[in-house]
C-alpha cells in the first residue's frame, strides 16, 4: 500500500490460455486518502479482479 499522500501501482497480465493471442496488460493505481486505500483499474469504472491489500499502519 502506498504511504499517506502517495500513489502506487502495478500491472496484471492475465493468462491468455492457449498462448496464441498477445496478452493484455491491465494497469492498476493505488491511493491512500484519509486512511483508506483505494484501487483503481486504468480505463475501467470498477476493478474486475479480487483485491487484497497487505500491510497497514506501521508496516513497511
Amino acid at each position: 500500500a502506498p504511504a499517506a499522500g502517495r500513489t502506487g501501482g502495478g500491472v496484471l497480465i492475465p493468462d491468455g490460455g492457449e498462448g496464441r493471442e498477445s496478452p493484455e496488460v491491465v494497469r492498476f493505481t493505488t491511493r491512500l486518502r484519509d486512511g483508506v486505500v483505494t484501487v483503481e483499474q486504468e480505463g475501467a469504472r470498477e476493478v474486475g479482479y479480487p483485491v487484497r491489500v497487505r500491510g497497514g499502519e506501521g508496516a513497511s
